[in-house]
């Protein structure tokens, strides 16, 4: 890479009444090996003095510029990174939250790669690890250091492995944003992949960058998301956006999505105001083979299946 003409990325970080997590993805950030960024912090109307506290790190480093969302943006993750991804100038979109981190050569190698090619279509990722406590974490190496060719593929991977990419495993052409669509301002949960979807639907490849990785934090802090009806309506409607947005190009995964509305299902049936609320989407459960009518069996079968399964895979290690 031309050392002198590096570049610039956009790290977009959407913002809300976590300011000591802030603080330390900001400090993460700056002790990053690629130098050519900006930091878009963008405020979702938190109520704390993050004012202050943002202005110790914008005057620290003049890469790092701080906002409040406009009213005319709709409050919450989406609006804030819309807002953020309007005020970016880089090549390259970094999408970060508050409580993120990313090892200090994740943006650097991720850049080497992607500059290798003429095209807006491809993105990279990068491993990534789920943490409860950053001095004890696993790295996740996703689809075994291996590229992925075509949204089937990766719809695929996620299936079968029941797992998904973070947000921040991605560094994507800003370009490419720009020609797959910006964030549904309609959708506080599942908004990420439904936004991902489109982005990959765009691509020619992700490229699977085996150097540095991101790490994804779990803690009991606020986040930008809202109610529970609201969050199990928008997963089942993210889910429905997706199954459309496939069909439009007349693609199908049928077994991503039993997988996820499974999982929807699972979580919220035993729970009268939230199965109420799925009632309205019965058909489209219906259409990936999950019955409501069922709901007994699918419940007797899962007690059955925890029960039975530790005992076969204790057997298999005796075996063994």
């Amino acid at each position: 890479m031309d050392l002198v003409n590096k570049p610039l990325v956009s790290v977009i970080i959407p913002t809300y009444r976590r300011v000591e997590l802030l603080k330390e993805t900001l400090i993460n950030l700056i002790e990053q090996e690629y130098s050519s960024w900006e930091a878009i912090v963008v405020d979702d109307g938190s109520d704390s003095d993050i004012i202050c506290i943002t202005s110790q790190y914008t005057n620290l480093d003049e890469r790092i510029f701080f906002y409040q969302r406009p009213n005319f943006y709709p409050k919450g993750a989406s609006g804030s990174r819309n807002f953020g991804l309007s005020q970016a100038k880089g090549k390259y979109i970094q999408w970060l939250d508050d409580d993120d981190l990313l090892s200090v050569e994740k943006i650097l190698k991720q850049v080497e790669v992607l500059e290798k090619s003429d095209s807006f279509k491809k993105i990279a990722i990068s491993p990534w690890a789920y943490s409860y406590d950053l001095d004890n974490f696993k790295i996740n190496v996703i689809n075994n250091s291996e590229s992925f060719y075509s949204v089937e593929e990766i719809l695929k991977y996620f299936t079968e492995n029941e797992t998904f990419i973070p947000l921040h495993s991605y560094l994507m052409p800003k370009k490419l944003i720009n020609f797959s669509g910006l964030w549904n301002v309609n959708l506080n949960l599942n908004l990420d992949a439904e936004f991902m979807l489109r982005v990959l639907m765009c691509s020619e490849e992700v490229i699977n960058v085996s150097q540095g990785y991101c790490i994804y934090r779990s803690h009991e802090m606020p986040s930008l998301s809202s109610n529970v009806l609201k969050k199990t309506n928008s997963r089942v409607a993210s889910l429905q956006l997706m199954n459309a947005h496939l069909n439009s190009v007349e693609k199908e995964f049928a077994p991503y999505f039993k997988w996820r509305l499974s999982r929807v299902f699972n979580s919220t049936w035993r729970d009268r105001k939230q199965r109420n609320s799925l009632e309205r989407y019965k058909w489209f459960f219906k259409n990936f083979d999950i019955d409501f009518r069922l709901s007994y069996y699918y419940f007797l079968k899962k007690k059955i299946y925890q029960l039975v399964y530790p005992r076969i895979k204790s057997l298999k290690r005796k075996s063994n």
